[in-house]
């Protein structure tokens, strides 16, 4: 049986175990049922009481054992309820079985809906908007409730951006593709990366959910969910800004996208319009860290055997390519990294064909 297989079958067996001692529901009493599963290494149950009219909540196992109120997860959740953003509920927290059980938000996220809605702008640009008020409420009012909070501890700083990047040759680059660029290709990647990563790690920082996009973002009615957040940590502003308007799962249309990011300068109280391009441009060069970090991801999660993943690589090539251009600074990098999307896409044609 594969690992990724053997995986899924340790953390089944751990989730019955846990209704049954500590919910105290028999098998027969209850389904349970695996929710898709993300880039991160926690796994996700939804569970329908049968006896209750079907009643449903989540459970969420982590890594292992913890406290609760040390636990990531909790310490953002309850920020985020501090600033009267949407969070689900946690029921009950097991610590020693690594297991929270928590509101279920449904099975719809941004990204579904955003699929579903076939070209629908106007509804889709309202619950944007939303996600940016959220946006710019975390980032500005998170400060006072910082205290006890470890993500305020972490920060994507020079070395954290430079790791990502590094992990994006090795799991991308190496291990997916098979690809080395030559000694001068590799200098020039290596300037090219360190200039990069130390430009954004110089911007002023605040609090960054770390996964910003539709996929992790939950239409509830008419209110907009957050999930995924326990990986926050200290960042630029327009971090989570990329995630959300050049999401790698999901494209925005162009005109969109601009009205959004007029949107959030508008919205946010440091910004004004003579500061438009600046953002601009710093929005452009986050773009190149996070994307180059994306294939990263994609490469990684191919190689534990989730290769759904790799559907995602040609937008984000397409990204990278359209946002190069606007950096001739580093048309040298440029001609390397092409040199490895071609690479990419010659990789993902061939395995379509076979």
């Amino acid at each position: 049986m594969p690992k990724e297989e053997k995986e899924r079958a340790r953390a089944e067996k751990r989730a019955h175990s846990i209704i049954l001692h500590r919910l105290g529901v028999p098998k027969g009493d209850y389904i349970l049922e695996p929710m898709a599963e993300g880039a991160s290494s926690k796994r996700f149950f939804r569970i329908f009481f049968t006896r209750a009219g079907s009643v449903s909540v989540v459970l969420m196992l982590l890594g292992g054992r913890f406290r609760v109120e040390k636990t990531d997860y909790y310490q953002i959740n309850e920020l985020m309820r501090k600033l009267n953003l949407p969070v689900a509920a946690i029921y009950e927290s097991y610590g020693r079985d690594g297991a929270m059980l928590l509101e279920d938000l449904g099975t719809t996220t941004l990204y579904d809906l955003a699929n579903d809605l076939e070209g629908d702008e106007e509804t889709l640009e309202e619950f944007y908007r939303q996600a940016i008020d959220s946006l710019v409420l975390l980032q500005t009012r998170s400060g006072r409730y910082s205290e006890g909070v470890a993500a305020f501890q972490r920060a994507f700083d020079e070395r954290k951006l430079g790791w990502e990047l590094g992990f994006m040759m090795k799991h991308f680059a190496g291990s997916l593709l098979r690809y080395k660029p030559s000694s001068r290709g590799e200098k020039i990647l290596n300037g090219f990366f360190k200039d990069v990563c130390a430009l954004l790690a110089s911007l002023p920082r605040v609090l960054c959910h770390r996964d910003y996009h539709s996929q992790n973002l939950v239409p509830r009615r008419d209110t907009l969910y957050i999930t995924d957040f326990q990986d926050a940590r200290l960042g630029p502003h327009v971090y989570d800004l990329v995630s959300l308007l050049r999401d790698s799962y999901l494209e925005l249309s162009d005109a969109l996208r601009a009205r959004l990011l007029l949107y959030y300068i508008e919205c946010h109280p440091e910004f004004g319009h003579r500061d438009a391009n600046a953002l601009s441009h710093q929005f452009d060069l986050m773009s190149l860290q996070r994307h180059l970090k994306h294939l990263g991801t994609f490469g990684y999660q191919a190689e534990m055997g989730r290769n759904d993943f790799l559907r995602f690589v040609p937008r984000t090539l397409d990204y990278l390519e359209a946002n190069l251009p606007k950096f001739p600074q580093y048309g040298e990098a440029s001609d390397v990294l092409h040199e490895m999307f071609e690479r990419a896409r010659t990789f993902l044609s061939a395995r379509e064909e076979s």
